[in-house]
């Protein structure tokens, strides 16, 4: 198991895939109408994939504000998420093939705009993701050409962006008034991918800020206020979908107490060695983490697909195992190698 994984963000990772297959499996929050188990669990990896690119990014920037850095970062995103994604999508084509030549949405990740999801839904969040490591290297690049020594300067031009973001996101909900017509819409979503950014940005820079972070009380404070927004949703059920609290500042705050949990939980260890529960407990952890991207492409086959295949009896195990066998086989068989070859296609000095 690689060292340098660390278990409390692993654990993040591994609730959040688990929501979005109970939520697939028929669980829900009671009265959560706005968005869901499922939209929630995708909201943390939002914030966290955000952290983590983040300070991948700052780092390689910082070294070498150049174009050149850019194509790098996307050469290796891209070896990471499109060989997969292209993969499952092509499987899908063949199991339905009426989409015709509107497969091409899909394919330059447009669907959510211009199409729809209904083809490959669980795919509305790969969009964000993908336009987000479009946008963020170039806005980084944009910040650090313009202010290669000031840290502060750098850090309130990341907040004056997610100020912009969040303008955005209220001139559109004038217009649409729906939280469904925004929720999927990347350009006022980039917020919950760069509060994460912001976050390593302070990781980086502001270590005794980090550190402050990293306390109890301010892991409860934002458990607390992340679930007192859950509860006002709950009340709000239906007419949630059409308050613009929840419209606009809402998608901000649910980022923003989710970003204020993750230094607290970069503390958390297992010690492995302690005794055999610790073991199987970290290495079921571990490897939900490792296999998160295969488990969240590869699962609607089972939940949807072939779910008239399997028993009704034990249905979720079923469903679950085969997710597991499945994105197992897919990672070390497919993932791996192509991640292997990530080094030969990056671009020299």
């Amino acid at each position: 198991m690689d060292k340098t994984r660390v278990f409390g963000l692993d654990l993040i990772r591994s609730i959040s895939i688990w929501m979005v297959l109970l939520y697939h499996q028929g669980y829900n929050i009671p009265n959560l109408k706005i968005m869901g188990l499922g939209g929630f669990g995708v909201e943390i990896f939002f914030v966290l994939s955000g952290f983590l690119i983040g300070q991948i990014l700052i780092k390689q920037l910082e070294k070498e504000n150049t174009f050149k850095s850019i194509i790098n970062f996307w050469i290796r995103r891209w070896f990471r998420i499109l060989p997969l994604y292209y993969f499952i999508l092509f499987i899908r084509y063949i199991l339905d093939p009426n989409i015709g030549l509107n497969l091409l949405y899909y394919v330059f990740f447009l669907q959510n705009n211009f199409y729809g999801i209904s083809f490959f839904e669980v795919s509305w969040s790969l969009v964000i993701e993908e336009w987000f490591y479009l946008i963020a290297p170039f806005v980084l690049f944009a910040i650090n050409h313009f202010t290669p020594k000031s840290d502060k300067t750098k850090l309130m031009l990341i907040m004056i962006f997610l100020l912009l973001v969040n303008v955005g996101r209220y001139f559109y909900f004038q217009k649409v008034g729906q939280y469904g017509a925004i929720s999927a819409q990347f350009v006022f979503r980039m917020d919950s991918l760069f509060l994460g950014v912001a976050l390593a940005f302070i990781k980086l820079k502001y270590q005794s800020i980090y550190v402050f972070l990293k306390r109890k009380s301010i892991f409860l404070f934002s458990g607390i206020s992340l679930i007192g927004y859950l509860l006002l949703a709950m009340l709000y059920s239906e007419k949630a979908q059409s308050q613009m609290f929840f419209c606009t500042i809402g998608f901000f705050l649910l980022s923003l107490f989710i970003a204020l949990l993750i230094p607290f939980m970069e503390t958390i260890k297992v010690v492995e060695k302690k005794n055999e529960i610790n073991r199987t407990f970290y290495k079921i952890i571990t490897y939900t983490s490792l296999l998160t991207y295969a488990i969240y492409l590869v699962h609607p086959f089972f939940f949807y697909d072939f779910q008239r295949y399997i028993p009704n009896n034990y249905n979720f195990i079923f469903k679950i195992v085969g997710t597991y066998i499945v994105a197992y086989i897919v990672y070390r068989y497919f993932e791996k190698p192509i991640l292997s070859l990530r080094d030969k296609f990056t671009v020299n000095k």
